[in-house]
């Protein structure tokens, strides 16, 4: 989540940092600075605690499981038990999984209940692209017939609107309304951009 934010301040920074160079060349070894801290930012991150235990690191897996239970405010109380147990638990499951046959994407819709989640997400991906189509179009036709500075302001003013609108409404259908509208106003205005900008 925090990559994305990076990615947002990064647009935020590229037009004062292409005002005060004025020579891509630059921009270019400017926008590979962030990248190198990214990198030191990997030694800080913790390995995940169940490919720790798998693999053999037990004790690197119970400081970091620790160090997760600390950070956010839960108890500590027969901490080693209950990691004795969940390190018996994924060792086990290890074991099973080492004897049986390699997965396929079917066994994403054998049990009922993984079928489930599994045609929701795989339907929610669909939607959230077909989502952006008409945004394109809608976008597409506004900078035809009212122009790039027009089709701007009115999709800046929808999503201002939608937002404010959201925030006295109680009815929860209105409210997921106003957040479809303002949504697709945003990828409205991102095309917008992306012909207005460069």
């Amino acid at each position: 989540m925090l990559s994305g934010i990076g990615w947002v301040l990064g647009c935020i920074v590229i037009p004062g940092t292409a005002f005060w160079l004025r020579d891509f060349r630059y921009m270019n070894w400017i926008a590979l600075l962030p990248i190198g801290f990214l990198m030191l930012w990997f030694y800080f991150i913790p390995e995940s605690p169940r490919w720790l235990i798998t693999n053999g690191r037990i004790s690197e897996g119970k400081e970091v499981l620790r160090n997760i239970v600390k950070q956010n405010g839960l108890s500590d109380q027969d901490f080693d038990q209950k990691f004795a147990e969940f390190t018996k638990h994924l060792l086990r499951n290890e074991e099973s999984e080492k004897s049986t046959k390699t997965y396929t994407v079917l066994d994403l819709l054998k049990t009922s209940n993984l079928r489930k989640y599994t045609l929701i997400f795989w339907f929610s991906w669909i939607v959230v692209g077909v989502v952006e189509l008409p945004s394109a179009f809608i976008s597409i036709t506004a900078l035809r017939y009212i122009g790039r500075r027009t089709a701007l302001i009115i999709f800046l003013i929808i999503i201002a609107v939608s937002s404010l609108a959201i925030i006295p409404t109680t009815d929860s259908t209105l409210k997921v309304t106003f957040a479809l509208i303002g949504k697709f106003a945003v990828g409205a205005l991102w095309w917008i951009y992306e012909v207005y900008v460069p």
